[in-house]
């Protein structure tokens, strides 16, 4: 199931490249709320590219999946996204 958050890019992160192919690129954006929150997202494999022409700054709104593993008892979440809009295209 498929969510939704906007708010301004505060940081992105170099892309990451693994032995067995596998890459990812990280970006923290920070919401627009009372009481804002830094959320730390993620893009995998090809979707590594929806970063392009993305800039720290950048209103954005990301809708994204939200995934779960388990790893020798201790339990991960992790937050990817699916697709990137940005708010400001100047």
């Amino acid at each position: 199931m498929p969510y939704d958050i906007t708010g301004s890019v505060i940081r992105i992160m170099d892309t990451q490249t693994f032995p067995s192919g596998f890459s990812k690129r990280e970006f923290v954006i920070q919401t627009d709320e009372k009481y804002p929150q830094q959320v730390k997202l993620e893009c995998i494999k090809d979707r590594c590219s929806l970063l392009d022409g993305i800039r720290e700054n950048d209103q954005v709104s990301v809708r994204f999946a939200v995934r779960g593993s388990e790893h020798e008892g201790r339990y991960y979440v992790n937050l990817q996204a699916l697709e990137i809009n940005r708010q400001n295209p100047f």
